[in-house]
């Protein structure tokens, strides 16, 4: 929490910035960001913009402060506060009283503690809990002195400690799978050891996979009080060292005994050991290996009695634990582990959220009877729920429902069994069999990978330990541990070939992350399980392999209907030619979006609290995703999440946009007849040999004068964006005699016409009989725009321009012949990049520009005096381009370089294409993108790709 100074000062530089500002729609959201920022990290994230209520109509609240239970109007400068205004129901109401009625309508959950209602000139506070006193008014001049009265916009106490056990969970389940790395490690060598291979057999690691899942439950036993005594697993190992192998058989073995089926003359300290089972410890493998110091050493010294294994969270540490797997394995079975942040941004919109607000609201009720038997209800309805992820890997979306599901059933018991004051009241007798209903037994996953599946299965079981332990706590109610509950929910098969229904009948949700495996690295038999899956789409070979369960959970859900479904995917399921096949059918079959968040980086790293994160799996690459969240029912509530903003939709299409179902044709020419075709440049094949850079260009030109005209400046995306300057062997026409007798360039060719031979592609092969040409041949007769095919999604313009009909385009470069200014206005406007941002594909963390982002896009009609405008306006961009002609665009379009002189260009710009295309200046994106899908939606009707 900051210091008072610190506050101050704060807020002395959100006067300085916004002092200026007096318009409601264009500076609130930037206003109420920065002004939350004085208090919290990450403000964005704290706050949400247009919050749906419903009244007699829909209408929307200004901000809400989820944390800080605090509503807000916002109204434009020189709005008088005090005085009520007609509403379009009728009535007239003060600003505050039209934030109250708002209020009143949101969940008892959402209700706001306080009121802030705000003219940019005068902040009016009305604490909630005292309707009667008058607000605190401060004056905007006076925050630096009044900025105290704001500190309720702290994130509370709770949250802090929240995210610190959090962060300690983290660190410590980062370390647990550390420990289980090195001792996976050590039993690798000890068994490669024993191998004339040298390599473990797939045997082999099938054993060390199990015994690891059972060390880890038993370090975990022996730590949280599951076992009779604290640290017995330990001991019996330490006394029992000279023989380690034997003494772990044993345990296993006592483990899963029933202890009247077992021998009276065992071992005392064997018979210590209760009855565990549930399918861990069934079967009795003797494939390990004797035991060496140092194996010993990190089992007793290190994992027993040096690491407390009770603290780890089973969600964390499962994902980490698998992450033991060989990379490899990992990346070809598209595995990426999961944190528990990006796990509740499925789960709280799909189901959680809702549940969370019902249990706040039975919590409200004054009646206790009336409340006791609302709560029971309640959780006879978590028990009945049940959860299926067909690609449950280690299990943690599976157990982390199921720890989120939990807590809300201890709060609802902590409510019944506790009096206000947090005294306990007693529990009903035969507590134990009845009283908790949320059972692993309804948590259900499919996974193809055993190890995986044995993690799973460990982690729900420790899951299930942890929450007994904290209704215990919460309640004295005296649950037992042991014996582990018989699950075999988790089945180890290919999801893909398995039967949902026959494993799992009538799942009410279905979540996960699938893996990621694009089109072109699927294997042979990932290919023709999507045959077999797709077998009545069309064109669906380009489709991503998570796509597979998208459609196996539609086939799921036309005989379960209620079931509703979320995904983590690949960012390409939303993106170019993916929607129209996907989605397609899908929409026209009944399915709607529920929820979505639009393209995010999926981080693998676990944060320690320290502001620091450590990647779970250093080699994985960075992926991109979104989440979809559908369904056969048309939920009435859809939200798209976009970076930290939930936004009300009406429709959510397969671009994840808030438009109608229009799907983005393969048009091989644009929408308006009028318009030059874009294409790729002109795209070499040459093994680099047609290429020179300018060193080489000069050695050839100081002995060679005269090859002059066959060099010509080469252009890439890469080139045009970074002022980079390379050239190239142009020889359309060239005369051979002249050719000839420059032999470096002969050299060239002959170099050019060999590495086209050996190429595996036919029409390269053909092209070795003209070594002297680009393969694709596409430089216009005249000057031309030029789009980068690839430009990083930091920019907001991708930077466009124009190039001499004597610089050869490379195919990384988009280009339109005869283009006009007007061309590059509305192509370089906020209107084009909003609709570039949906409709383009991604590379990475860049924009991928193909010809069917400009083809597809649907550009306004325009007179001649639109045109004026737009020359205009496009000349003053290029004009603020030209005051920095040592600068590269990359230089210019830099978010935190930008000159002043060029963004006030592109927003005046901005503006006159805005007006064209009929959108009020202050529109947001979506705004813009759902004009644009309807203009397509109408153009397209028309025309024929």
């Amino acid at each position: 929490m900051k210091s008072t100074k610190e506050l101050e000062q704060a807020a002395k530089h959100f006067i300085q910035k916004y002092k200026d500002k007096s318009n409601e729609k264009s500076s609130a959201q930037s206003f109420w960001i920065d002004f939350l920022g004085i208090f919290v990290p990450s403000p964005t994230e704290k706050i949400e913009f247009e919050k749906r209520v419903s009244l007699s109509h829909t209408s929307f609240i200004d901000a809400y402060i989820p944390h800080a239970k605090t509503l807000i109007e916002q109204k434009s400068s020189g709005i008088d506060l005090n005085k009520a205004k007609k509403q379009s129901d009728g009535s007239e109401l003060t600003p505050f009283e039209q934030a109250k009625r708002y209020n009143d309508e949101l969940p008892h959950s959402q209700k706001a503690r306080y009121i802030i209602v705000c003219n940019f000139d005068e902040f009016h506070i009305h604490d909630m809990e005292n309707p009667k006193d008058p607000p605190q008014i401060i004056n905007f001049a006076d925050l630096t002195k009044q900025i105290h009265r704001f500190t309720f916009l702290n994130e509370s106490k709770n949250d802090e400690l929240k995210a610190l056990a959090l962060a300690k969970q983290s660190e410590l389940s980062f370390k647990a799978a550390r420990l289980i790395k090195q001792i996976q490690d050590e039993l690798i060598a000890l068994y490669a050891a024993a191998t004339p291979s040298g390599e473990p057999s797939e045997q082999d690691f099938a054993s060390i996979n199990m015994l690891l899942t059972r060390l880890v439950f038993c370090f975990y036993a022996d730590d949280s009080g599951v076992f009779t005594r604290h640290d017995m697993f330990g001991a019996y190992l330490a006394t029992h060292k000279a023989n380690m192998r034997q003494a772990i058989l044993d345990v296993f073995s006592m483990l899963s005994t029933p202890e009247h089926k077992r021998s009276k003359f065992a071992d005392p300290e064997l018979l210590a050991f209760p009855y565990t089972n549930g399918g861990l410890f069934e079967f009795y493998d003797e494939n390990i290996p004797q035991f060496n110091d140092k194996l010993a050493e990190l089992i007793i010294d290190k994992a027993t009695f040096g690491f407390d294994f009770s603290l780890i969270s089973p969600t964390i540490f499962g994902g980490l634990f698998e992450s033991t797997l060989n990379p490899e394995t990992r990346r070809s079975g598209g595995m990426h582990y999961t944190s528990i942040e990006n796990i509740e941004k499925l789960i709280k919109p799909l189901f959680l959220d809702k549940l969370e607000s019902e249990l706040d609201e039975i919590i409200a009720i004054k009646q206790k009877d009336t409340k006791d038997k609302k709560l029971i209800e309640f959780q006879k309805k978590l028990g009945s729920l049940c959860f299926f992820d067909p690609a449950c890997g280690s299990g943690n979306f599976l157990t982390q429902t199921f720890l989120c599901l939990r807590e809300l059933e201890n709060k609802a018991l902590k409510e019944r069994f506790t009096d206000k004051k947090g005294t306990f009241q007693g529990v009903l007798d035969g507590f134990d069999t009845c009283g908790i209903c949320v059972d692993i037994n309804n948590f259900y996953g499919i996974e193809i990978n055993s190890f995986a599946t044995a993690v799973a299965k460990t982690a729900l079981h420790i899951a299930d330990k942890q929450m007994r332990k904290a209704t215990n706590e919460l309640i004295h109610a005296n649950l037992e541990y042991l014996p582990l509950r018989e699950f075999e929910n988790i089945l180890c098969a290919n999801a893909l070939n398995a039967s949902w229904h026959k494993h799992c009948p009538k799942a009410d949700f279905i979540i996960g992350n699938p893996p990621f495996i694009g089109h072109q690295y699927r294997s042979k038999e990932q290919s023709a399980e999507m045959d077999l899956i797709f077998k009545d789409f069309e064109n669906y070979g380009k489709l991503d392999y998570v796509t597979a369960w998208f459609k196996k959970s539609f086939d799921y859900m036309k005989f379960s209907p209620n079931t509703r479904t979320a995904f983590v995917a690949t960012n390409s399921i939303c993106q170019g030619e993916s929607v129209a096949t996907l989605w397609k059918p899908l929409f026209e079959s009944g399915v709607s979006i529920d929820f979505a968040y639009t393209s995010f980086k999926w981080d693998n790293s676990v944060d320690f609290g320290t502001g620091k994160k450590e990647k779970a799996d250093k080699k994985m690459a960075a992926v991109y995703v979104v989440i979809v969240g559908f369904s056969l029912n048309n939920s009435s509530e859809k939200y798209i999440f976009t970076g930290n903003s939930r936004i009300p939709a009406s429709n959510i299409n397969g671009y994840l946009v808030d438009a109608p179902n229009i799907f983005i044709q393969n048009r091989g020419k644009p929408l308006n007849d009028n318009l030059s075709k874009m294409s790729k440049g002109s795209q070499p094949t040459d093994g680099g040999n047609l290429l020179l850079s300018q060193d080489e260009k000069d050695e050839i030109l100081a002995k060679y004068p005269n090859a002059d005209k066959f060099i010509k400046q080469f252009m890439s995306g890469d080139d045009f964006i970074n002022n980079k300057l390379r050239y190239c062997l142009w020889l359309v026409n060239a005369n051979p005699s002249e050719l000839s007798k420059i032999p470096p360039i002969m050299t060239r060719l002959e170099n050019v016409k060999q590495m086209r031979l050996k190429s595996p592609t036919k029409s390269v092969q053909e092209a070795a009989n003209t070594p002297m040409l680009f393969t694709q041949i596409r430089q216009p007769n005249s000057d031309y725009l030029v789009v980068p095919e690839v430009s990083g999604e930091s920019r907001f313009y991708v930077p466009i321009g124009f190039l001499s009909k004597d610089i050869i385009a490379s195919n990384k470069l988009q280009i339109i012949p005869n283009a006009t200014l007007a061309d590059f206005a509305i192509l370089t406007s906020s209107v084009h990049m909003e609709w570039m941002r949906i409709v383009a594909g991604r590379l990475g963390a860049s924009y991928s520009y193909t010809p069917a982002v400009y083809n597809n896009f649907p550009f306004a009609s325009l007179d001649e005096k639109d045109k004026e405008t737009l020359t205009a306006t496009a000349q003053g961009i290029l004009d603020a381009r030209a005051l920095f002609g040592d600068c590269s665009l990359a230089d210019l379009y830099n978010p935190l370089t930008m000159p002043a002189n060029l963004r006030k260009a592109h927003e005046r710009n901005d503006q006159a294409v805005l007006k064209i295309y009929g959108i009020d200046k202050t529109a947001t994106p979506s705004d813009i993108v759902k004009e644009l899908f309807t203009r397509y939606g109408t153009l397209s009707k028309n025309t024929k790709g």
